[in-house]
């Protein structure tokens, strides 16, 4: 049952991210409001190139190219790139991409022990310790960007 809710947690948050994010423009894709460190560009992106760790973690390849790091890592901004950033078509493919991986590659590995656990400094140095934990913790992590992704959106949109 827990392989199962995390897999339905999974799909269901990246298909809310999706269904968000469609009728977003490239134009306001690239509004940082006041009070906002980051673009609803740089937050889709930064999803992405969270949850392509999990490949890394499960000793696969990442699937993302290498650009999206100096681009979308924690820490980054939209004001200090020097790359251009890739379209929200291109984004929008590869959340759907990276959902089916994700899928067929790890719901039958949800059980698998990590070889050394990863820890999370910014979350008060929490570890996780299965493949599963991962996955659930780029599900949190992923509603929390979909929920600054709204913000901006009714900041930009004036709802």
């Amino acid at each position: 049952m827990f392989k199962t809710n995390i897999m339905k947690q999974f799909n269901m948050t990246r298909e809310t991210l999706l269904k968000s994010i469609r009728d977003i423009s490239e134009t306001d894709a690239d509004v940082m409001p006041n009070g906002f460190n980051n673009t609803i560009r740089w937050n889709i992106g930064h999803i992405l190139t969270s949850a392509d760790r999990s490949f890394v973690i499960a000793k696969l390849t990442a699937k993302l190219p290498p650009h999206y790091k100096p681009l979308f890592l924690t820490g980054t901004t939209p004001k200090n790139w020097t790359i251009e950033a890739p379209s929200l078509q291109e984004l929008l493919s590869q959340l759907e991409e990276q959902k089916q991986a994700m899928q067929e590659i790890f719901s039958d590995r949800l059980d698998e022990k990590l070889e050394t656990p990863l820890k999370l400094s910014l979350y008060e140095g929490y570890e996780l310790d299965s493949i599963g934990e991962v996955l659930n913790f780029f599900v949190f992590h992923e509603a929390m960007h979909l929920g600054y992704i709204n913000a901006l959106k009714r900041t930009i949109q004036g709802n």
